[in-house]
């Protein structure tokens, strides 16, 4: 993982209606409404990656 990149924002985003073991075990995301919702993080240098839904309270990003 890029935890040696410093993040600049955390927001949820939903990735679909996805079986829930890959959702929660697998990609670290929360169903909420049958659908799969992980965090988006976007670091300084401008690149961005899906995390685990955690992080949105670990970094204060924005929640739905």
């Amino acid at each position: 993982m890029s935890d040696d990149k410093r993040i600049v924002s955390v927001e949820v985003v939903e990735v679909g209606e996805i079986d829930p073991v890959i959702c929660e075990e697998k990609m670290k995301g929360k169903i909420k409404d049958g659908k799969c919702h992980v965090a988006l993080v976007e670091y300084e240098d401008g690149s961005k990656e899906f995390r685990e839904y955690d992080l949105i309270e670990k970094k204060g990003g924005k929640n739905d």
